[in-house]
């Protein structure tokens, strides 16, 4: 259970938490702070007093009375702060509006299209025709209809289990997530980002785009941002749709299609298969030490075949495969092409110019100003980089630069570039230093970035 006390504001580096605020809370005005206990240590979060509210469920035991509330949790009032005051800030928030929560334009067609069927099938006269695309394009098609049917009834539990069984996000209000399935239902599940791993999702603010906001970097314990972006339609990553309750073993497997549908050729399965025929891995046996040693240096060859990124360099490359070995061991797996695929997902698979050009459109259509994309492979590929080297502050810079490249409403010239990293200037662009926009200029003249290539031969990728 949080605890709640008010005092004033020490300094103004804290941000007020209230949905919809963000603000710096200044110095000397009264803020409310919650504290709560995390992973055995204790946290605190603060909120302006005219933003703060304590938490729906909590509320509502005390039938949404404020001065019920204040009794029993806000008894550690400091700095001359009173209960009136905080209760008065309570009942003014309680008198604002709520906010219209979003529909999306698709459902908007969907429910005047679905009624306009209901009339349709009432009518005893001539029957009128709807305009319903059998594909699903701009107007609303016969198989979303039915599918509304099916769902718009269900409860807002039952539509997030489909999204589960499929693998993919379940934010969003009844409306947006109602509006996944039937997506889904129709064209087939939304697979992962070919980038990031990431699971892709309709956009709140667009819901014709589909769009990745990155994941979740265990390792790192931090999100890695993405922005590769789609028209809903024409999303190439698509699988069939799960319609019932999988088994455990049949949501991994699940899981597993979803992560390799953006691959194509980069398919970890299509790359271990391909090995097959040229590296015999079916005679490894780790479990003992003499087939360790034998069968390490037939992982590496077998990851050589697969352009696995590992170090240029044997012996560090060796070492590199043997440390997943031992640890994939210890966890009971012991099978070759699960070894393979467990290396080839920590150091990645070096891509075909195929590929790299796909990477390149995926960040030009991405970008508010397409011009602007070969930037944001620049920080996206630095980001990468130093993530593989274990630097995840440097990793987290690059991908706040990428981002602010990727939302600039202007393209980058000659002229913009010169103060986009100062401070006060209309060109200048959050998250940017100087260091960042050298990148963009050696890009621009020369068309490759040096610390990207020393990067790469510092972990030993060229």
């Amino acid at each position: 259970m949080p605890t709640y006390h008010v005092e004033k504001s020490k300094s103004a580096r804290a941000g007020c938490k209230a949905k919809g605020c963000g603000e710096k809370i200044p110095k000397g005005e009264y803020r409310v702070g919650t504290t709560s206990l995390r992973d055995d240590h204790e946290m605190t979060s603060w909120q302006c007093l005219k933003c703060f509210f304590p938490g729906p469920k909590i509320f509502k035991q005390y039938d949404n009375d404020p001065v019920a509330w204040c009794a029993e949790h806000l008894t550690d009032l400091r700095d001359d702060c009173t209960s009136d005051m905080v209760i008065a800030a309570m009942e003014a928030t309680m008198a604002k509006p709520k906010p219209v929560k979003n529909s999306p334009s698709k459902m908007l067609k969907i429910r005047a299209a679905s009624e306009a069927r209901m009339i349709d099938e009432d009518d005893e006269g001539p029957k009128k025709k709807l305009k319903m695309d059998p594909d699903g394009g701009d107007e609303v098609s016969a198989a979303e209809l039915d599918a509304n049917e099916k769902y718009s009834s269900m409860k807002n539990d039952a539509i997030k289990d489909y999204l589960r069984w499929n693998d993919m996000v379940l934010k969003g209000n009844k409306e947006q997530m109602l509006n996944k399935v039937i997506d889904a239902h129709v064209r087939g599940r939304v697979g992962r980002c070919p980038d990031c791993g990431g699971r892709p999702a309709i956009d709140e603010d667009n819901d014709e785009v589909i769009k990745c906001k990155g994941h979740w970097n265990e390792e790192q314990g931090m999100r890695i941002s993405c922005f590769n972006c789609w028209p809903r339609d024409k999303y190439p990553y698509r699988l069939k749709f799960i319609n019932s309750s999988p088994t455990d073993d049949e949501m991994e497997k699940i899981i597993e299609e979803n992560k390799a549908a953006g691959k194509k050729g980069d398919n970890l399965d299509s790359k271990i298969a391909v090995k097959a025929e040229l590296i015999d891995t079916g005679d490894i046996d780790i479990t003992t030490t003499e087939g360790l040693k034998a069968g390490v240096p037939k992982i590496l060859a077998a990851c050589r075949v697969m352009n696995v990124e590992l170090p240029a360099d044997d012996h560090a490359a060796k070492i590199a495969c043997a440390q997943i070995v031992m640890k994939q061991k210890t966890e009971g797996n012991t099978n070759a092409d699960a070894i393979l695929k467990a290396i080839a997902s920590k150091y990645g698979v070096k891509k075909t110019a195929e590929e790299e050009a796909d990477v390149a459109s995926r960040a030009a259509s991405s970008c508010t100003v397409a011009e602007n994309g070969p930037y944001v492979t620049i920080f996206k590929t630095l980001a990468e980089l130093y993530l593989k080297d274990g630097n995840f502050n440097a990793s987290n810079t690059y991908n706040k630069a990428a981002q602010a490249v990727n939302i600039c409403e202007w393209e980058i010239d000659d002229e913009k570039i010169k103060h986009m990293h100062k401070s006060g200037h209309k060109y200048k662009l959050p998250g940017l230093g100087a260091a960042a926009v050298k990148y963009i200029k050696e890009f621009k003249e020369t068309g490759e970035v040096g610390k990207i290539k020393e990067k790469r031969e510092k972990l030993g990728l060229n």
